[in-house]
């Protein structure tokens, strides 16, 4: 799984677990591993003020962005 962080000014706390093909941000569970290679989830579909864009699968690896909060 690649992480891109992008930093955004905001003051809130972020905790991110990872556990295989899911994301636990600041408590809620965000399971990508439905996703199959090549294929793309639109930022739109998923319900998170975290994640940034789009979750891409390319050459098996998750491709995820996520706003970095940055006081």
């Amino acid at each position: 799984m690649r992480i891109i962080l992008d930093p955004q000014r905001r003051d809130d706390l972020l905790e991110v677990v990872k556990v295989g093909d899911t994301l636990v941000v600041n408590g809620e569970p965000f399971d990508f591993s439905p996703i199959g290679e090549g294929d793309t989830l639109p930022g739109s579909a998923i319900s998170s003020a975290w994640l940034s864009g789009d979750v891409d699968r390319i050459n098996g690896q998750l491709v995820i962005r996520m706003w970095l909060p940055n006081p």
